[in-house]
């Protein structure tokens, strides 16, 4: 798996912040049922040294509709993917409309 970081405000290169095999350790299940938490330790855009936890939590649905695009099949589950949804606030207050719906 690789994960690589950006910033989001202005133009810039992104730069690889993970890159590995996911470890059983890295998967367990979510508070909701039918949910998954994958968790990396690793650092953050700037090279500080500086150890972060992300946490990413999919649903059983989600899960399925990305395996669906990954294998060239469009999503089984009913959920749309590129549709615009019903627009969010991201936390820097920026308008985003869910991919997932």
């Amino acid at each position: 798996m690789q994960i690589r970081v950006r910033p989001a405000k202005r133009e810039g290169s992104s730069r690889t912040i993970f890159h590995r095999s996911l470890f059983a350790e890295d998967v367990k299940p979510g508070k909701a049922e039918a949910c998954v938490v994958l968790s990396i330790d690793t650092g953050g855009i700037y090279p500080d040294g500086s150890p972060y936890k992300y946490e990413l939590e999919f649903t059983a649905e989600e899960l399925r509709a990305l395996i669906d695009v990954a294998t060239g099949h469009a999503p089984s589950t009913g959920i749309e993917i590129g549709s615009s949804g019903s627009a969010t606030h991201t936390e820097s207050g920026e308008t985003a409309s869910p991919i997932l719906r």
